[in-house]
């Protein structure tokens, strides 16, 4: 087996010398533009017991004058608590330079048979 360069070992980082797989987290696309607005896509995949467990993000940075909105698309797919499930979520958070506000719909959370809905709001210090 051999490691990432970079990545500090772990069972889910080990991978076959050449296999081109993708670890945990690991960046597929991105970009970030003059004017600081950026996309990314990643997924994060977990297989430690055979569950073929994916959170595949679409990311996007907006900023407007010195506020930005980030949203993040996300599909959501593999063995769960309530079977074999294939889920759309989403959060969005617009940040001002002294606080910020979130709303977020995640789908089967943490792989269990649960939905949430989420929202935070707080100030910076």
């Amino acid at each position: 087996m051999a490691n990432r360069v970079g990545n500090t070992a772990s069972a889910t980082e080990l991978i076959p010398a050449g296999h081109t797989a993708l670890t945990a987290e690991e960046e597929l696309d991105g970009h970030q533009s003059d004017t600081s607005s950026s996309y990314t896509v990643f997924v994060i995949a977990d297989n430690r017991f055979h569950t073929q467990q994916r959170d595949w993000h679409a990311n996007v940075k907006i900023p407007v004058g010195n506020t930005h909105g980030t949203f993040d698309l996300v599909r959501k797919s593999g063995l769960s608590d309530a079977g074999y499930i294939k889920a759309w979520g989403f959060s969005a958070n617009w940040d001002w330079p002294g606080w910020f506000a979130r709303v977020a719909y995640d789908p089967y959370q943490n792989f269990s048979a649960q939905n949430a809905w989420r929202f935070a709001g707080g100030v910076r210090f």
